[in-house]
């Protein structure tokens, strides 16, 4: 071939073909769609197990008819209906058409804030795929509900017979929640009771009513000698869409003490000074004993009569008697417990005018 007719055809194809994908745009638009709105929110004050239902546009932006090919969404408790019932993809949206769509939502199981994504995906004759996003919000209302939501026992000891009342409530209109039992994490010590407001049993099986309301009675004996111990009542509703509702309970074991106030003795440095000093005794329980089991000699320790709470000790003699390590010994529930009395350090006063 002759080269100079090479570079102008060169050139004529390099032009064609740039115009060519400058007018592919033209020709053949990307797809664009979007869901409006882009945030679906239910109102508050719905409760959890009543189906919801609302609606949404899914638009076609582009220039031209796309193919949309799957519409998704995060939860498999959502449906998404045309007209004609349930979408399936593909099908086919008119350039700039917007369809209508209801979504339902099945709400059993679930309690609080919750949160699903929609999405939307559509293809043009040519380009990348669209997809369009969206949100949906609902916050669920317990369908059974408790007042306390917890149990605390505070300061108890070691079997001492506790009880508590929960207000117990079903929240869910007519068939209502209908409780089938109720479980304790110990049936050693714990027992619980349901009793409706009009009737021992209207929140059990056929005699339930909707909305009905009553009392959880609980009686409980901590076994436990030490620390904290957490129970559980559990209440099981017929429904498997309504999620248990538990009650947790805490008790705190209060380990009895007895104390000697102050739990020392500080008396002056004076030699041969007499003190006489009250020591009170105090116990959590009426029965604590408290006997003298030894003293230094010359010291005198005189145990008040009457109950153990409250109780007056006097201590006295002379610091002449004492030593650095000087301590009353009590017998306090049959444990030894040792009791010092400590002599006040001597304050020194140096003279700065003085001179070595």
């Amino acid at each position: 071939m002759n080269r100079a007719l090479l570079f102008p055809i060169v050139g004529v194809c390099a032009v064609g073909l740039a115009a060519g994908f400058g007018l592919r745009p033209l020709l053949f638009p990307a797809a664009r769609v979007a869901i409006y709105p882009r945030t679906i929110e239910f109102k508050d004050g719905h409760i959890q197990g009543e189906p919801l239902e609302t609606h949404f546009e899914l638009k076609n932006e582009s220039r031209s008819t796309v193919t949309v090919t799957s519409l998704s969404s995060s939860c498999g408790c959502m449906v998404l209906s045309g007209k004609d019932g349930p979408l399936k993809t593909p099908f086919s949206l008119a350039a700039g058409a917007a369809l209508p769509i209801t979504l339902s939502v099945a709400t059993g199981g679930r309690v609080g804030p919750q949160v699903f994504r929609l999405s939307a995906t559509a293809e043009a004759a040519f380009g990348a795929p669209a997809k369009a996003l969206a949100r949906v919000r609902v916050k669920l209302l317990a369908a059974l509900r408790a007042q306390p939501a917890m149990i605390l026992f505070r300061r108890a000891k070691t079997g001492a017979p506790l009880a508590a009342e929960v207000k117990l409530a079903d929240m869910l209109p007519d068939p209502g929640v209908r409780i089938r039992e109720v479980r304790v994490s110990n049936e050693k010590t714990m027992r619980v009771e349901v009793q409706g407001e009009t009737g021992p049993s209207d929140m059990f099986g056929e005699s339930a009513t909707a909305q009905a309301r009553a009392t959880l009675k609980l009686s409980y004996v901590p076994d436990a000698t030490e620390g904290r111990i957490q129970e559980m009542i559990s209440i099981v509703p017929e429904d498997a869409r309504f999620a248990m509702l538990q009650i947790p309970v805490y008790c705190e074991i209060a380990q009895p003490r007895s104390r000697l106030i102050p739990q020392a003795l500080t008396v002056p440095a004076d030699h041969d000074a007499e003190f006489r000093r009250t020591v009170w005794f105090d116990s959590d329980t009426a029965d604590a004993m408290i006997s003298l089991a030894s003293a230094p000699a010359g010291i005198k320790v005189d145990i008040g009569q009457g109950p153990s709470a409250g109780k007056a000790i006097t201590i006295s003699g002379k610091t002449s008697d004492l030593d650095g390590s000087s301590a009353v010994v009590f017998l306090i529930n049959g444990d030894e417990v040792r009791f010092p009395i400590r002599i006040a350090p001597i304050e020194v006063v140096l003279d700065s005018n003085s001179s070595n």
